[in-house]
């Protein structure tokens, strides 16, 4: 699934208050960190997670995510990444959808 524009601006306005609830250190993304990552998407559908170290190493464990393509990246501000996945929840409702919408009609309007 790709997310559109729309649908990121709703998941980040949604994602904007969570904490991380991963850290990925120098050990990047193993085995574990991936199954805990695997189960948190499953478990909440939007995650944040946090990736130390210096830019350099952040960016390599960022590309690795990228690789892994096991989730959508909805957005990165920092070190700090908001990850999503489909699955049962429906975070993406028609009336957040609509409402996004409306706001932009309103302000074209202007």
């Amino acid at each position: 699934m790709t997310l559109n524009s729309s649908q990121k601006k709703i998941l980040k306005r949604k994602g904007h208050t969570l904490k991380p609830k991963l850290k990925i250190g120098k050990g990047g993304f193993g085995d574990e960190n991936i199954k805990i990552m695997n189960k948190l998407l499953s478990d909440l559908s939007l995650i944040k997670i946090r990736i130390l170290g210096d830019k350099p190493s952040r960016l390599k464990k960022f590309e690795a995510l990228i690789e892994l393509n096991i989730c959508e990246i909805v957005g990165s501000i920092g070190a700090s990444v908001l990850l999503f996945k489909k699955n049962g929840l429906n975070l993406l409702e028609e009336k957040d959808l609509i409402e996004e919408n409306d706001s932009v009609d309103e302000k074209l309007s202007e």
